[in-house]
């Protein structure tokens, strides 16, 4: 099986580079205009208000603790999956 992962490997980069839409179709034809080309005049807008910006946490407690903290700890979980992944490997690839 280990023969196979760099024609693979190769196969994916070329894909990676072949464009998705390769075919051009000729119902629509293309003229270069585009939306700014209908109104060239430059409009003024106008800010009536700010919105609110808040720092208060929305949770409180144990909870504000996971809502803070738990995108973090997920993280670490995943690298360390990844590299116990990384030592099975090593491993597997000692015994074949």
């Amino acid at each position: 099986m280990c023969k196979y992962w760099r024609f693979f490997g190769v196969l994916t980069l070329v894909l990676l580079f072949i464009p998705a839409n390769s075919q051009t179709s000729s119902a629509a034809p293309v003229t270069g205009k585009t939306d700014r080309d209908d109104n060239p005049k430059p409009q003024k807008v106008e800010v009536i208000s700010i919105p609110p910006i808040s720092s208060e946490k929305p949770y409180g407690g144990i909870v504000g603790y996971f809502y803070d903290w738990g995108p973090w700890a997920f993280t670490a979980l995943l690298v360390v999956v990844g590299g116990l992944q990384v030592r099975t490997m090593f491993g597997q690839s000692q015994v074949l």
